[in-house]
């Protein structure tokens, strides 16, 4: 019996439900950071808002607003967690472990920008490294952007043009409100349930 109910609260607790909640959040600070060879990469601080901290994410995008410019060629792209704190004083080699700041590829989205068009807005699926913060605790020290050619250390001049300044980016979270739903254990203790159901069946 025990069992049964604890299989009716899981399910009952899914993402998706009436109590699913939207919040958004703009980026708040952009710091390009550039090698002298060879090219640069962003910095994007986006602080998640309290709200969600151990809450199920349903989804997350982060939306930028690009250049209005016609890039002559595609730009493809790596969205990156960063793993270190970093201020606006953050250079190529400060505060790093790793020149040009310390990622996290597990944590990682790629987007491309086509070329030959005007460049406009591009949504870029982070559900994962939200809910990393926020359902597992990790720390929220932003993202980074950076050429998804591994072979290519940072963007070109054109590239940033196209790029653009990336202050008016928006991170848009979904989440389901478990309080709403009466339930106070949190995120964390709810996956923990899933996961002893799953076994015990």
């Amino acid at each position: 019996m025990k069992q049964f109910l604890v299989s009716i609260l899981v399910g009952a607790l899914a993402p998706g439900m009436a109590a699913a909640m939207q919040v958004e959040t703009q980026v708040s600070e952009v710091k390009w950071i550039a090698d002298r060879e060879d090219g640069a990469r962003a910095l994007l601080s986006c602080p998640l808002p309290a709200e969600i901290n151990d809450q199920l994410i349903v989804s997350a995008h982060l939306e930028l607003s690009l250049a209005a410019l016609t890039p002559t060629k595609r730009i493809e792209v790596t969205l990156a967690a960063i793993e270190t704190a970093w201020s606006p004083d953050a250079s190529w080699t400060s505060p790093w472990r790793s020149a040009g700041g310390d990622l996290d590829d597990a944590l990682a989205e790629d987007f491309t920008v086509a070329g030959g068009r005007q460049a406009s807005t591009i949504g870029i699926n982070v559900t994962q490294l939200v809910r990393a913060v926020a359902e597992g605790g990790r720390m929220d020290y932003g993202m980074a952007l950076l050429p998804a050619d591994p072979l290519r250390v940072g963007f070109d001049a054109e590239e940033q043009a196209v790029l653009g300044s990336l202050t008016t980016g928006t991170l848009v979270v979904t989440y389901t409100d478990l309080p709403a739903l009466g339930y106070r254990g949190g995120a964390q203790a709810l996956r923990a349930k899933r996961r002893s159901v799953q076994r015990v069946e």
